[in-house]
């Protein structure tokens, strides 16, 4: 979650990802804004076989952020699902912060070869899910299926917001560059 604020993260299914499952982390802008992840909870979700972590905080995140309840195999830091939800700030891991905590000059250097990844419209699209909400019809029309913010797993939500952002910042580096 890059950045996000007051979120329910509940009842997803997250498998086998490249490095974090589930993964609260500030956003930087441009001109050096910091935008802290703040009063998110992170609840009943089931997280298994991610590279580094299933469960992971920075240590640039606010208060009020919460994990209880989840199902998984590795958290950082490893102790995440044992504070206390009570609105304090929760302690976070450096780890997380060298691998998601970073300024849009660097994820740009890091990501030079991202601009030139395929058009996301080039893949084929994806199976139908009867547990996931109609691509069709507004969230708002859907059933309640009591995962939470219209079923979309959590996995793509935040890679959406990564991509998006990280397209974003590699475009105005390269702008930069030209000028």
């Amino acid at each position: 979650m890059l950045g996000g604020n007051e979120n329910e993260i509940s009842g997803n299914r997250v498998t086998d990802t490249e490095r974090y499952g589930i993964a609260l982390f500030p956003a930087f802008d441009l001109g050096g804004e910091v935008w802290m992840p703040d009063g998110n909870r992170v609840t009943d979700n089931d997280v298994a076989g991610s590279g580094l972590a299933d469960l992971a905080l920075s240590t640039l995140s606010g208060a009020g952020n919460c994990f209880a309840d989840n199902l998984v195999g590795r958290a950082d830091p490893t102790d995440l699902e044992s504070q206390p939800c009570d609105g304090e700030a929760l302690e976070g891991s450096a780890a997380v912060d060298g691998e998601l905590a970073i300024s849009p000059p660097e994820a740009a250097a890091r990501f030079d070869g991202f601009a030139d990844a395929p058009d996301h419209r080039s893949f084929a699209a994806p199976e139908a899910d009867p547990g996931l909400a109609d691509p069709g019809l507004n969230l708002d029309d859907q059933p309640d299926r009591g995962g939470g913010g219209g079923g979309l797993p959590v996995g793509l939500v935040v890679a959406l917001v990564a991509s998006v952002g990280l397209v974003a910042v590699v475009a105005g580096a390269r702008r930069r560059r030209a000028a």
